[in-house]
């Protein structure tokens, strides 16, 4: 089968469509703009629990975790909100965006263009950040080679053969790159523009959706600009590496503690917990990374029976 289908398929997959049913189930208001933050703490566990009960960590495993995730969520939607109020409530959103002035679309055009000369420099010179590849691209690749992460943080001779690197980095980027390789068939550091795209995306979302919450609209277009027209935030995106996520995380977390502010919904209480999550799962590979947690994990898959895996 072709690459490009399978990666669109990947992306729509492991990086939009968990995260936006999801937010649609919390009663997101900014769906779209939460989806991919969410979507990356769902395949995070997915990689992580293939982890912790000795599973080889595939492509298809992991697939297939997501599909059946993904449709346990749709199931529930249907359940309980009902799908012709999502198809509805998406309509009206597209109303609204009918009504932006000229001078909203001249922001939104400068956004919109500043995401393009991000996409075609990464191309040139993807992965550019001065450690992003033997640190977060080679724990990827790693990854994609030896189908395990349990190496990570490295912690004996053997974890050293394998990542040289003493780290402790939260995982969740590489996680997303070694996600893109693994449905392409190979390491190609072009496709990580994917990841960084979507996190730009993303981060000039929730400001706007910030600004729009804490003033109007106007407001949002002009705070998404400014965001698009920052060297830090250009830089922060385009190395590669966590800063970006981090960034959208914490756009998140500002964005859902304003609405459950406004709202007093216990829902979007938990999507504000959910965001900064993204950019630190498994953060020094401490608390649900430890050995003994993966050991009780592997104790619960097999039956309470003792794995006879060992590190």
């Amino acid at each position: 089968m072709p690459a490009a289908p399978i990666l669109i398929a990947a992306t729509i997959l492991g990086f939009i469509l968990p995260g936006y049913l999801v937010s649609v189930l919390l009663g997101s208001e900014a769906r779209l703009a939460s989806a991919f933050i969410v979507s990356l703490v769902v395949l995070f566990y997915g990689v992580f629990g293939c982890d912790a009960v000795g599973s080889p960590i595939t492509f298809g495993r992991v697939c297939a975790y997501e599909v059946v995730v993904t449709a346990a969520l749709a199931w529930t939607i249907q359940r309980t909100v009902g799908w012709r109020a999502v198809i509805e409530r998406a309509s009206y959103g597209d109303q609204e965006e009918s009504s932006a002035t000229a001078q909203d679309r001249v922001l939104l055009g400068c956004t919109v263009a500043a995401g393009i000369v991000m996409l075609l420099r990464y191309l040139v010179q993807p992965l550019s950040g001065l450690d992003t590849p033997f640190r977060w691209d080679l724990l990827a690749t790693k990854m994609l080679a030896h189908a395990r992460m349990d190496f990570y943080p490295p912690v004996t001779p053997e974890d050293y053969r394998i990542y040289f690197f003493p780290d402790a980095i939260p995982p969740m980027v590489s996680i997303a790159y070694w996600w893109l390789y693994a449905a392409f068939g190979g390491h190609e550091p072009r496709l990580t523009v994917i990841a960084v795209l979507m996190e730009y995306a993303s981060a000039i979302a929730l400001t706007f959706w910030i600004a729009t919450r804490l003033h109007s609209r106007r407001a949002g277009y002009l705070a998404a600009a400014i965001l698009a027209s920052s060297p830090l935030f250009y830089r922060a995106v385009f190395a590669g590496q966590e800063t970006g996520l981090t960034g959208v995380s914490m756009a998140g977390m500002i964005f859902f503690a304003v609405s459950a502010e406004r709202t007093r919904d216990l829902r979007t209480v938990v999507l504000a917990g959910c965001a900064p999550r993204s950019a630190r799962c498994r953060e020094s590979m401490g608390g649900c990374g430890s050995p003994w947690v993966r050991w009780c994990w592997r104790g619960v898959a097999a039956g309470w029976h003792r794995s006879p895996r060992s590190r």
